[in-house]
């Protein structure tokens, strides 16, 4: 870290929201304009940060913040706006601020140059520690896709690139000029010192009333020390060239340069292909508490283990228990070292809905088919109610024991609330969920008999429940094997890809078969950081892009999507004018959509029939009727993708888990686990047809829960986890 006030640029300034939150930087450039990004400005109207749209002439405040004669504020009008894309990595994020009246008389305006002397750089913002600022050593590297350069920091105690940096200048020390403009860093930024910026010449190209006159007759110079800086400069001999050589030695350099941006531009989809976007990277699996941080002699440790044996579909089949054989990994391993185990279990309950109450299978089943699975000396009792658990003694037997505690769904109230009614109970606690959560009657009825507790349910952690959060609290607490699987499997994925997006002849395919509209955030956080070259959308994501490009969709399909959308948190409009719109401008070419559908009539009287309907056909689907699963002529097409594809991640349904919506799904999977890709799959339902067609032990990776995997690989953090990361155990109240 560089500190130098006394030298320091004064024309550097505050963006602030609602008169004194700082939400950004920017810089002065002559006596009436400042320089900053675009969402920067979004942040201080209090717009979303990737709205594109121009806000008009707002006033918002800044704050002159290194001058010698301390802060100074001025209001400000919202002058140009260059706001290209809303990637991060991508297009123009830049606007200006006019200032009201003039600058302070010490404010000096900032210099920008296109040349870049040498690759050292000064960034400047505020830290947690220390708001007023301080300045970060940063080298510039070389540019990437989408018209930014990277810079890698110099990282230095708690000084890092964070919030409130975006729009500040990059600070070229010798020759007191800009060089660019800060205006990104990587989704999850945990042990990374890239960061990102607008550079200079893009500026100019931008904001050609204020900087374009650098551009005139301007040569872009190279790093220092690089290899292209070993170009031979111009004698002076070349100055007396006459005029009509010149024009002639002008028109031909302008025809290489042509041929040389053709060739640039044959070759443009392996270089994307080639060039990994930096910014994504999943949360770390190592920052997670797992069984391996507990003592290895675990002898007469009472273990409390939330497990996720929920079954989808019909219990009765006879090859689909891959939940007990992945919660057996768990439990063998506790008993192994010596401890006992308490096993919480939730037939009935998912992270979505309750499914099968008419049909769910009590504890004596769950035994035997967990008993499958078990070391054979391992003894099991069951509790048919929790007034037995207070009475049980702790065995004494040699042979450690398993105690299956009744279902969650009879003995936990409270997650049924949660889980159901999650955002309108959410909205009642205020901020209080864990409070909620810890006072439980399960919490209360259990805490006493455990002494560690060990989540291994992934997909309940999309929320944060008595079940996880609440027997975490006060506790010793870690992930179990199951989870860490699921973790691991996701890992291994993001591996694949990239490895295989470095080959220019591989192909990796993402299957978007969920129920959740809103996954199409999913689908374009893959294609922005090529994880996947093509990606084939089952019917609901599919049919809300249709919604965005103009067709025609019936009353009753237009019903249903905002049903669910509207379910899941996000309303449709806000996808129709988001994502969707994002998808289809940028990756219309790598998304690809069903051409025909099943349709379920309901008729008066309670009977279910069938029918097909082409694309063309949508916007006469009727009220009663319901599309449930892509047709036969998208299944077909599918195939034929997937049989060129090196890797395949499928995620989610295709269509309705009942026949004959069901075999849609099965024949894509089939297709894909016999075809040689290397296969990784997310979700329960689609794992259990892969288990009962017998193709679990095809699959590259798999993970139980879709809509958790979603969350989890776009960034969104899964509360039910946040006990588990071993920066929160150094108090077990954490």
């Amino acid at each position: 870290m560089d500190s130098q006030a006394a030298s320091a640029p004064s024309g550097i300034v505050r963006i602030l929201r609602s008169g004194e939150k700082r939400v950004g930087l920017g810089f002065l450039v002559d006596d009436r304009h400042i320089v900053t990004a675009a969402h920067v400005v979004n942040a201080a109207l209090g717009r979303e940060k990737i709205d594109m749209s121009n806000p008009g002439a707002r006033r918002l405040f800044v704050e002159f913040c290194l001058l010698p004669s301390g802060p100074k504020a001025r209001r400000v009008q919202v002058d140009e706006w260059h706001f290209g894309s809303p990637r991060a990595l991508a297009g123009k994020d830049v606007a200006t601020l006019r200032l009201e009246e003039p600058a302070p008389p010490d404010a000096t305006p900032m210099s920008v140059s296109i040349e870049a002397p040498t690759p050292d750089v000064l960034l400047f913002g505020p830290v947690a520690d220390q708001l007023d600022g301080g300045w970060l050593n940063a080298r510039l590297m070389e540019a990437v896709p989408g018209g930014r350069v990277q810079l890698n920091q110099e990282v230095e105690g708690i000084f890092h690139v964070q919030g409130g940096w975006s729009g500040g200048p990059l600070w070229h020390r010798a020759s007191r000029s800009i060089l660019g403009m800060l205006v990104a860093k990587p989704f999850s930024d945990e042990g990374r010192n890239d960061v990102y910026a607008v550079p200079s010449s893009v500026l100019c190209e931008a904001l050609p009333a204020r900087l374009g006159h650098l551009l005139t007759g301007a040569v872009a110079t190279p790093i220092a020390g690089s290899a292209m800086e070993k170009v031979d400069s111009r004698s002076s001999a070349a100055k007396s060239t006459p005029d009509s050589e010149r024009t002639i030695g002008t028109e031909a350099t302008l025809q290489n340069l042509e041929r040389v941006v053709a060739r640039l531009a044959a070759q443009l989809n392996r270089l994307e292909r080639l060039t990994i976007l930096p910014n994504y990277k999943l949360p770390s699996k190592s920052a997670l508490a797992t069984l391996d941080d507990l003592p290895e002699d675990l002898t007469g440790v009472r273990i409390l283990v939330k497990a996720d044996v929920d079954i989808p579909g019909k219990l009765g089949s006879v090859t689909n228990h891959f939940k007990f054989e992945r919660a057996a990994k768990t439990l063998n391993e506790i008993t192994k070292r010596g401890g006992s185990a308490l096993l919480l279990w939730g037939q009935g309950l998912t992270s979505v809905e309750l499914l099968e109450l008419s049909e769910s299978y009590g504890s004596e089943w769950h035994e035997g088919k967990l008993r499958q699975y078990l070391n054979k000396d391992i003894e099991i009792r069951r509790l048919e109610s929790m007034t037995q658990l207070d009475d049980m003694a702790r065995t004494s037997d040699p042979r450690c024991a398993i105690t299956f505690l009744p279902n969650l769904v009879d003995i936990s109230p409270e997650d049924i609330l949660l889980v159901k009614g999650s955002r309108n109970a959410s909205r009642q606690l205020e901020g209080r969920a864990e409070e909620f959560c810890v006072q439980s009657r399960l919490v209360s009825s259990l805490a006493n008999h455990y002494e560690i507790f060990v989540m291994d349910d992934f997909r309940s952690t999309v929320f944060q429940l008595p079940s996880n959060v609440g027997l975490a609290y006060g506790k010793r607490r870690v992930i179990g094997r199951g989870l860490e699987g699921d973790l691991t499997s996701l890992e291994g994925l993001v591996e694949r890809c990239i490895y295989l997006g470095r080959r220019s002849t591989s192909q990796r395919i993402f299957v978007c078969g969920s129920s959740r509209p809103d996954d199409l955030l999913v689908v374009e956080t893959f294609l922005q950081s090529r994880l996947f070259d093509l990606c084939l959308l089952g019917p609901y994501p599919s049919l809300v892009i249709r919604a965005a490009m103009g067709q025609s969709l019936s009353p009753s399909v237009l019903g249903e999507l905002a049903q669910l959308s509207a379910l899941n948190g996000r309303p449709l409009d806000a996808l129709l004018e988001g994502a969707a719109r994002r998808l289809i401008s940028e990756y219309s070419d790598r998304i690809i959509l069903p051409t025909d559908f099943i349709l379920r009539h309901g008729g008066p009287d309670g009977a279910v029939g069938y029918a097909g309907v082409n694309d063309g056909q949508l916007a006469s689907v009727g009220e009663d009727d319901r599309i449930s699963a892509i047709g036969p002529d998208t299944v077909a097409d599918f195939c034929k993708r997937i049989d060129e594809s090196d890797l395949v991640f499928h995620f989610g349904m295709l269509g309705r888990g009942s026949q004959p919506e069901r075999e849609q799904t099965a024949t894509v999977i089939r297709r894909y686990c016999e075809s040689g890709a290397e296969a990784f799959m997310a979700g329960d339902h689609i794992l259990a047809i892969a288990h009962d067609m017998g193709l679990g032990a095809r699959l590259s990776g798999s993970v139980t829960g879709a809509q958790t995997t979603s969350y989890y690989m776009t960034g969104v953090q899964l509360p039910g986890l946040v006990p588990f990361l071993k920066r929160q155990l150094g108090s077990p109240e954490g």
